[in-house]
């Protein structure tokens, strides 16, 4: 009877636990980013103004099909006709996100607040949402719910409530059965020990069968074998959560890379590099462990910002730390081969200038480069260097190990001269530079110019903060995509005691409707005054944005068009068509 009901309920309880959840509407992978995307902007900036109350924020993008516009009874409107695959904007990987914000039916918006907002903190929010993401009156709209919330509620659909809902019925059901199964085993050894007792009084040794029969012998025995080795078996186990005896490991694991010369390989920085994105205090903190020789030669190949704040705000290890240093000791290494790594972390570091400088060598040798460096890596550049042969990257052949050692070093020289390696010296210049970042978020364009002039492209400042002075000086046609993909608000924050001749570029390319906004805002902050903050919230934004455009612009040029894909081609057709009419 009592597996009976351990069965059923293992049963009830499996069903439960993975039967599928509702499965929601397909969404096209391109509005599903730009959701994420905006959803993000929009939770970074309330965060500033909510301080710390609880919030939510859902962002929902109906993008506009070419598919989705046809009418009963009218003609299909023509589609992109690149390929199958390619019906509209949507399908085009070329496309930028700022051209595939104006191609969308419906921007939603739902905000999650505190009971505690006044109206006009509650539609001060709406304007800076409005401003944030590119808001069109009558086409979106936004929701705002006030709740009196004890936690930030979640917007996406959850299930963790309905399961621990669930666990906790199956819960009360188990210990229902398990009481009446306690009550049923009870009454039966109830029975069994007046028909003892029965017994034994007709018996001279019953006395002796009742007190070996007793369930308080039988129970202390149990409980006394059952202890003793649960005693010993804790004795022996290695309790992680234990912080000094985390820190032991941690330490005996770092003396064995320290151990090791190969180190760090590509495969640990690509490690590194990941988890420093998601986990920049445990990154820094086990980093900061490293012997200072070994700290900076792991420093000295990496390339992104997030090292910095997480070298300068490491604490004490934890449990990510001690996950991440355990990877890196079971890595693979080779001290006669390491030059070879040493040159595909200098590669790897130097993606940006990678294309340019594999370009300029041999194909045969860049292929073998590629071949050897991550798939996420190689086969973007691999891409915008070899457009048409860019497929054999995913076959198997000779990699860097085809290579003489000199040319790789040779050819580890001239990467290093256009992307040197970072020294220790660099995280001192970060902290001075946090100093001069502040003051250059609100100064006059002129003064920014100058000071990043005078930094040079070497210095920390270039890469720790997009400059703002170089969306002024971009070209008109550059810059048309990009300006409607910020909000009036935020042009007319970051206008700031900026002459009208400075920012002309920027404003010849707004709609008169655009342009008669700018100025009626711009005179409303010269009544009330310019919120500094602000002010340098919107040079940041607007900086940052410019960046990544101009970026992702770059790359798209980079890359070979379909007509440019013919023309390579052409020759060779050429050559047939010359023989033919020479026949």
């Amino acid at each position: 009877m009592k597996r009976f009901l351990f069965l059923v309920f293992g049963f009830i309880f499996g069903v439960l636990l993975f039967s599928s959840p509702p499965v929601y509407g397909a969404k096209h992978p391109r509005a599903f980013q730009l959701e994420q995307s905006l959803r993000g902007d929009l939770d970074a900036m309330l965060k500033n103004l909510v301080a710390d109350q609880p919030f939510s924020v859902t962002v929902t993008i109906d993008p506009l099909r070419r598919q989705g516009v046809v009418e009963k009874g009218s003609s299909r409107l023509p589609l992109m006709g690149i390929d199958d695959e390619i019906q509209d904007e949507w399908d085009d990987v070329d496309k930028l996100d700022y051209e595939l914000l104006s191609r969308v039916n419906r921007i939603s918006v739902k905000l999650l607040l505190p009971e505690s907002f006044s109206k006009d903190q509650i539609e001060n929010i709406k304007g800076l949402v409005r401003s944030r993401i590119p808001f069109v009156e009558g086409r979106d709209f936004i929701d705002v719910e006030q709740k009196n919330l004890a936690v930030a509620e979640q917007t996406e659909p959850s299930y963790a409530k309905w399961f621990f809902l669930f666990a906790g019925i199956m819960l009360v059901i188990y210990g229902g059965i398990h009481l009446l199964v306690n009550l049923a085993a009870t009454n039966k050894l109830t029975k069994a020990l007046k028909n003892i007792k029965i017994e034994s009084t007709q018996s001279s040794s019953g006395a002796g069968a009742l007190a070996s029969a007793s369930p308080y012998s039988y129970g202390a025995q149990e409980k006394s074998s059952f202890g003793s080795g649960q005693s010993s078996w804790g004795s022996g186990d290695v309790q992680l959560h234990d912080s000094i005896k985390m820190a032991e490991i941690v330490k005996d694991f770092i003396t064995l890379l320290e151990q090791k010369e190969a180190f760090p390989v590509l495969e640990d920085m690509v490690l590194l590099e990941k988890e420093i994105l998601k986990f920049p205090h445990s990154v820094g903190s086990l980093i900061s462990t490293f012997p200072p020789h070994l700290r900076d030669r792991v420093f000295s190949y990496s390339y992104s910002k997030d090292w910095f704040k997480a070298l300068l705000e490491g604490g004490a290890v934890d449990s990510k730390s001690f996950e991440i240093v355990s990877k890196l000791v079971k890595n693979s290494r080779d001290n006669q081969t390491y030059y070879q790594q040493q040159f595909l972390m200098v590669c790897w570091r130097s993606k940006d200038y990678l294309p340019e400088f594999l370009r300029q060598i041999e194909p045969d040798d860049a292929i073998a480069i590629l071949r050897s460096l991550p798939r996420s890596l190689s086969i973007e550049v691999g891409r915008a260097v070899i457009p048409g042969k860019w497929a054999m990257l995913l076959e198997t052949g000779h990699g860097i190990e085809s290579l003489d050692e000199l040319k790789i070093k040779g050819y580890q020289k001239s990467l290093l001269k256009k992307t040197p390696l970072r020294s220790s010296q660099f995280l001192e210049v970060y902290k001075k530079d946090l100093e001069l970042i502040d003051y250059l978020k609100s100064v006059d364009p002129i003064v920014e110019k100058e000071v990043y002039l005078a930094a040079g492209d070497g210095s920390a400042l270039v890469t720790l903060r997009a400059p703002f002075y170089k969306v002024l000086e971009a070209e008109i046609d550059f810059l048309k995509p990009f300006v409607s993909t910020i909000a009036i608000e935020n042009w007319a924050h970051a206008f700031y005691n900026i002459p009208k001749l400075n920012r002309s570029h920027v404003e010849k390319c707004f709609t008169d409707r655009q342009r008669f906004l700018l100025v009626d805002l711009m005179k409303k902050f010269d009544k009330s005054g310019f919120d500094m903050q602000k002010v340098s919230y919107s040079r940041d934004l607007i900086a940052h944005s410019f960046d990544k455009y101009a970026t992702q612009a770059n790359s798209n040029k980079s890359q070979p068009t379909e007509n440019q894909k013919l023309e390579q081609n052409a020759p060779s057709n050429g050559s047939k068509k010359s023989k033919n009419e020479a026949a």
